[in-house]
């Protein structure tokens, strides 16, 4: 029997959920500036979609704040097929520029490695610090399931960093009246059938689905069995 290599998608993160975690960053974690780091990498992904590679990899002279956009060399684009200047809105634009007031060392990378710099090296945040300070958070607050064992043996859960850039797809879907272009657009997808992006919309499914189920079971035969 072929073993199928098991694909799923993590759940998207709401908004409750965020501010559990900010909360419980500021409660637990004793160091302020990885505190601040940590919630403004959160934010980053929970308002703006991008990937958990291209936050890491944001240099400060990738803002302008001028024009209020945020510059994503190739190098950090998954699609490799062209640089992004993405736009940033107003609230993003006053958070960063109070978040770079606050690093208390001199870095080019807007989320450096705190401990690194010790050694004398200006790195940015290793992938596996900004998992961890997700997933021991999420763990801590309960908000953590077992979705399935990969092939190693590994448990992987249902949320995950990709769970930001899921909830900001599923929330243009919304907000674009379920226009999956629109939020193609947005998601920096560029795959002309969109099947990508359908990975990304979880509330449609959702309800499409409750509707195909009321279409099977009515709600009359509910009372037939009371």
């Amino acid at each position: 029997m072929v073993k199928r290599k098991v694909r799923r998608v993590p759940e998207i993160i709401t908004e409750e959920q965020l501010k559990k975690i900010i909360i419980e960053i500021a409660k637990t974690e004793k160091n302020k500036f990885i505190a601040m780091r940590n919630v403004m990498m959160f934010l980053m992904g929970y308002y703006l979609g991008l990937r958990p590679g291209e936050i890491r990899c944001i240099k400060i002279s990738d803002i302008n704040f001028e024009n209020q956009t945020l510059f994503i060399p190739a190098e950090n684009n998954k699609q490799r097929n062209e640089e992004n200047d993405f736009p940033l809105p107003d609230f993003i634009i006053d958070l960063l520029s109070n978040y770079i007031k606050n690093i208390p060392f001199k870095t080019a990378w807007l989320f450096p490695c705190y401990w690194n710099r010790e050694r004398k090296k200006d790195v940015p945040v290793h992938r596996r610090v900004h998992q961890k300070a997700f997933t021991e958070v999420a763990r801590r607050l309960g908000m953590l399931r077992v979705s399935y064992i990969d092939e190693q043996g590994k448990p992987r859960y249902n949320l995950t960093l990709y769970s930001f850039r899921h909830r900001f797809g599923d929330y243009c879907y919304e907000k674009f009246n379920y226009d999956i272009k629109k939020t193609a657009m947005m998601l920096r997808h560029y795959d002309a059938s969109c099947k990508t992006t359908l990975r990304y919309v979880h509330t449609a499914n959702r309800v499409k689905r409750r509707e195909l189920m009321n279409e099977i079971y009515p709600s009359e035969i509910s009372g037939e069995l009371v």
